[in-house]
């Protein structure tokens, strides 16, 4: 009976620590960018969601919105917690801007990125 509850426990360790390399792979890149289709909420909700996924926290020093409420202007830090952090500060925000960071995990790419971020990035 002892040992059955130890393979137990030993089988439950292994499929967790399997679900947790598995989580890591799956995690290679996170990819952000602001343009002016982005509203107040919808930016509440990408910080949210970084931080409770990611554990990356981004803070909005400075917002501005057009009259119909899309982003104009921004100035952001972001801090990926795990020795990457920058900021970048963008004027005049249109819907085609890829304006914001990228923390890409892969081993064989660069891994930080802020700013008007590249069309094509690895």
């Amino acid at each position: 009976m002892k040992k059955a509850f130890i393979l137990t426990i030993i089988a439950v360790y292994c499929s967790f620590v399997n679900s947790e390399a598995l989580h890591k792979s799956v995690r290679k890149k996170v990819e952000v960018t602001f343009n002016s289709q982005f509203n107040f909420n919808k930016l509440v909700l990408l910080k949210d969601s970084l931080q409770k996924n990611y554990k990356i926290t981004i803070d909005y020093r400075s917002l501005q919105f057009n009259k119909e409420g899309g982003l104009t202007k921004i100035y952001f830090t972001v801090n990926c917690n795990d020795g990457y952090s920058g900021e970048a500060k963008a004027d005049n925000l249109n819907r085609s801007d890829r304006f914001g960071f990228i923390r890409d995990y892969s081993n064989d790419a660069e891994p930080f990125v802020t700013g008007f971020l590249p069309t094509k990035f690895n």
